[in-house]
């Protein structure tokens, strides 16, 4: 039921928060850091559902658990996973201004390439010739969007502009890829198994979000967004009631759909996690082009199917490395 629940929050929170931050874009918003701030100033909504969680939970002590979850060595890890959290959502809110919401997710299906490089230096993730195959198909599709700049940039978006969201887009994507074993390893290293619930990914996001949104803050501080929001807002093409509704609900998107892939990460794998993400791809194109009328190309098209190509290959390495496990256990047992 959870890893349920954790698909449905990523899926749902991902389509949602895309398309609404690309709609900021669209209608007058530019404040790069106040859209990267809102990319984790949701975390106060999981607050009643940790409230919840610790109030049904039998045995429980307060106290234990925060100082299980918020010992030194924790914090100062949640604050350097905050710190590039904050750093991934600049990176991302400057490819979604500068790319169609079409283009930006296909690009991001770059991090399952990078995900499968990082699994295999931090926990160990073979490199089979499937996800070989799954990196060299997903890496030439990103290719093929970099160059196919002429039929696909916004109006108002010039050649430069369009390049450096593809390139910021890809570094977001490796720096995500990075996060999610690491992730892992918090929730395998960090917390003794028998005190392990899922309590743990919501304390740990709350941590690791706070301390993003803050360094946000410090950012939009330093550029004068303070000052700029109410301007902004009320030059909204839309309105103010909705500019308002857009960042509301773009940070309670973007915490379901950060708290899914976390969740998927504990009950699960970070391979998983991405694996679930890529899925993805086909769903969010087809989106923009009803929601934006994204232009897409025949470029485009191939660069989907080279990335579900490569989603495919990934799976197919999925399944025959379970077979093979399956059938070691049974010679075992036999």
């Amino acid at each position: 039921m959870l890893m349920v629940a954790s698909c449905i929050a990523m899926a749902v929170g991902l389509s949602s928060a895309s398309l609404l931050g690309r709609f900021y874009f669209v209608n007058g918003g530019s404040r790069r850091w106040v859209y990267t701030w809102i990319e984790s100033a949701g975390w106060p909504v999981l607050l009643p559902p940790l409230g919840i969680s610790y109030y049904i939970k039998k045995n429980f002590c307060l106290r234990m658990a925060l100082k299980q979850a918020f010992t030194p060595r924790l914090c100062l890890i949640y604050a350097a996973m905050g710190c590039l959290t904050a750093l991934d959502n600049l990176l991302y809110s400057m490819g979604l201004s500068y790319l169609p919401v079409s283009t930006n997710s296909l690009v991001c299906s770059s991090q399952l390439a990078f995900n499968a490089v990082f699994a295999y230096i931090i926990v160990g993730q073979k490199l089979s010739p499937y996800v070989i195959n799954s990196i060299v198909v997903i890496s030439a599709g990103t290719v093929i969007l970099g160059v196919s700049t002429e039929n696909d940039r916004p109006a108002g978006t010039s050649h430069r502009e369009y390049v450096v969201g593809v390139l910021v887009t890809i570094f977001a994507s490796a720096i995500y890829a990075l996060m999610l074993p690491l992730l892992q390893l918090i929730y395998t290293k960090g917390f003794s198994k028998e005190k392990s619930s899922f309590i743990i990914v919501l304390e740990v996001q709350i941590a690791i979000s706070s301390v993003a949104a803050t360094f946000s803050l410090l950012g939009m501080a330093v550029h004068g967004d303070f000052h700029a929001i109410r301007e902004e807002a009320l030059f909204f093409h839309s309105g103010v009631a909705s500019y308002i509704l857009t960042l509301v609900f773009s940070a309670i998107g973007w915490q379901a759909y950060f708290l899914g892939a976390s969740g998927i990460i504990f009950l699960s794998s970070s391979l998983m996690s991405c694996v679930f993400m890529t899925a993805m791809i086909p769903i969010l194109p087809i989106l923009a082009v009803i929601f934006f009328h994204d232009n897409f190309s025949a470029l485009k098209g191939i660069a989907m199917l080279l990335s579900i190509w490569g989603f495919l290959s990934y799976i197919y390495d999925g399944y025959i490395s379970y077979k093979a496990e399956r059938k070691a256990i049974l010679d075992h047992t036999t």
